[in-house]
């Protein structure tokens, strides 16, 4: 559940800044990170080898955004 917050909370932050926007957008494809040495879960922890959740959802916003749309 607690994921499910954090993405909604991750969508709206990119909805209503466009400098977050932008920010995102130039990360092209390459891989975001949360730097977190304490978490584990949302960031990569301490090993560098964690779930890095939060990175997950800010990429996953980026591929929805950048999606081509279909026409028909």
């Amino acid at each position: 559940k607690r994921v499910a917050i954090m993405t909604e909370i991750v969508r709206a932050k990119y909805e209503q800044h466009p400098l977050i926007q932008d920010s995102l957008l130039r990360t092209g494809t390459k891989i975001i990170v949360e730097e977190n040495d304490n978490d584990s879960f949302w960031g990569w922890g301490p090993d560098k080898k964690g779930k890095n959740t939060l990175g997950v959802i800010w990429m996953k916003l980026r591929d929805e955004v950048t999606k081509p749309v279909a026409t028909v």
